[in-house]
């Protein structure tokens, strides 16, 4: 939450209020328009607290059954929360649908019930208000209906003043993997994520069934989230950083054959010991036989590969992208996905947050079991590679961003009929609706009024795909025809299906459906 509050104030906007309506189909233009339907829409769930559910932070399939586990607006999207003016209710902005923004409760804004040293309560009515509208939650697909089957207690708090059995235990679930233990009982994990008030926060919560939810602790120098869950060789590997609030976890990747016993995890990297330079670890992926981490680092992302199948200490890793792959400003491997023989990780970078202050859009490069990587998607640079210090272009003459530099996040990738597909996070979106006239955004861009508008006319997430890897086509670049639509937050392959899910804190998240032939 505070990366997207800060990146928001480095490039001079506060936006966004929450809005109902119907958003419309996929736009002419858009592809395959016929075979795809949107599934859920304003959130999941009934307005107006569907809503809420700002982010499809996590979504997985399991037993046939598709899953959303979801990240309230409270902690995904807190700069609304933190905003006054339309967020405070009142100020009569229409926007979509004929909503006014303060028509609908918002999350008050955290430092409006939290002590400035982060230790005490001093609303409690509006802490009360921002914690029971903030319970993450998890969602299945059955059948064509959507039913919770969980929903975050709420539980104990450390805050001092804070009423008893007060906090949200989770407000956001980040990732989902399907894991098989050593006992032989298969189970769908979610992963805790952002931050809570809670005294005794689950890392995880676990199903066996989909529809029963039981939580599992971890050890405390795991944390209280993670930004990354994988199912490798027959275990569970999680990547955890000081990210969350109040903490002081360090670093690395834990795994663990048995996750529901806090006592089986397992230290498998220690970045402290092994290169401090790297903050936290944010996706994985595995192809023959070996597990790829990517991280966070603001010298530029790192690409680790373990050396044996099983790795149990810092020994058995080795490097094999360094420097952002040849750009400082590629501070997060956020995405990773193999495909057609290669790992492919895409970058994220936020201006001034994550480190460098250059407005860039995401790079893609994937990786050859040999070791040795190719740029994707990037501007030509020269790059640390495995040979050497050399120039490195992107084998689809591609330039970051797909040219746009405000597509920040190479956010999800999946693979379904031979094709990788890969969404963006596009902050054209918040821009529009901060500054519709174009005047602020032109001035800091030193564009035109034509050219802003233009820019402007991309508003919503990007979508792409490709055979290859060098030769790629436009699915969308509005966000199926919704400008709100600012993220494709996940993109999961199933039999005759390919699941689309939005970010959309300005009134839900939305999740889409392409019905294929594969």
């Amino acid at each position: 939450m505070i990366v997207v509050c800060l990146a928001l104030a480095v490039l001079g906007v506060l936006v966004v209020a929450p809005l109902a309506g119907a958003a419309p189909r996929a736009a002419l233009g858009d592809c395959w328009a016929p075979q795809l339907t949107r599934i859920a829409a304003d959130g999941i769930g009934d307005y107006p607290d569907s809503w809420q559910n700002s982010y499809p932070w996590s979504m997985s399939m399991f037993r046939g059954d598709l899953y959303v586990g979801t990240g309230r607006v409270g902690c995904t999207s807190s700069v609304m929360s933190l905003m006054s003016g339309p967020m405070a209710g009142g100020a009569g902005v229409p926007l979509p649908g004929g909503f006014i923004p303060g028509n609908t409760p918002q999350p008050p804004s955290v430092g409006s019930f939290v002590s400035p040293d982060g230790t005490s309560v001093t609303d409690v009515a509006k802490y009360t208000a921002f914690n029971e509208s903030s319970r993450a939650e998890i969602w299945r697909r059955h059948g064509g209906v959507w039913t919770r089957v969980w929903q975050a207690p709420l539980i104990d708090s450390y805050l001092a003043g804070a009423p008893a059995g007060s906090a949200a235990a989770i407000l956001g679930l980040r990732g989902m993997a399907v894991m098989t233990d050593k006992y032989g009982v298969k189970a769908l994990y979610a992963a805790a994520g952002g931050f809570s008030f809670a005294l005794r926060q689950p890392l995880l919560m676990r199903s066996t069934d989909g529809v029963t939810w039981t939580p599992c602790y971890a050890l405390p120098e795991m944390g209280r989230e993670s930004r990354a869950i994988f199912a490798h060789h027959g275990k569970l590997y999680l990547g955890v950083g000081p990210a969350e609030i109040r903490s002081s976890v360090k670093p690395g990747i834990w795994a663990s054959a048995d996750p529901s016993d806090p006592m089986s995890w397992k230290k498998v990297i220690d970045f402290p010991t092994l290169d401090p330079t790297n903050n936290n670890v944010l996706s994985f992926a595995t192809l023959s036989g070996r597990l790829y981490a990517g991280t966070s680092n603001r010298e530029g992302f790192q690409v680790w590969r373990s050396t044996v199948s099983d790795p149990g200490g810092n020994g058995d890793w080795t490097k094999v992208v360094t420097g952002g792959a040849g750009s400082i400003a590629n501070e997060w491997a956020g995405t990773m996905k193999v495909f057609n023989g290669a790992v492919y990780v895409g970058s994220m970078h936020v201006p001034g947050v994550s480190g460098s202050t250059e407005l860039k859009g995401f790079d893609l490069i994937r990786i050859w079991p040999s070791g040795t990587w190719q740029l994707v998607i990037g501007t030509p640079r020269v790059a640390e590679t495995p040979g050497g210090a050399k120039m490195v272009s992107p084998v689809s003459g591609k330039p970051s961003g797909m040219g746009n530099p405000l597509n920040l996040y190479s956010w999800s990738m999946a693979v379904h009929g031979g094709r990788l597909y890969m969404g963006t996070f596009d902050l054209t979106s918040m821009l529009k609706f901060a500054d519709p006239s174009g005047q602020l955004i032109g001035a800091m861009l030193g564009l035109t009024p034509e050219q802003v508008q233009a820019l402007y006319a991309g508003a919503g997430a990007d979508l792409y795909r490709t055979w290859d890897g060098r030769s790629w086509g436009t699915v969308t670049r509005t966000g199926f025809g919704d400008q709100y639509c600012y993220g494709f937050r996940n993109i999961v392959a199933a039999p005759f299906h390919l699941y689309y899910g939005f970010s959309n804190p300005f009134y839900g998240c939305q999740v889409w459906d392409y019905r294929s032939i594969w």
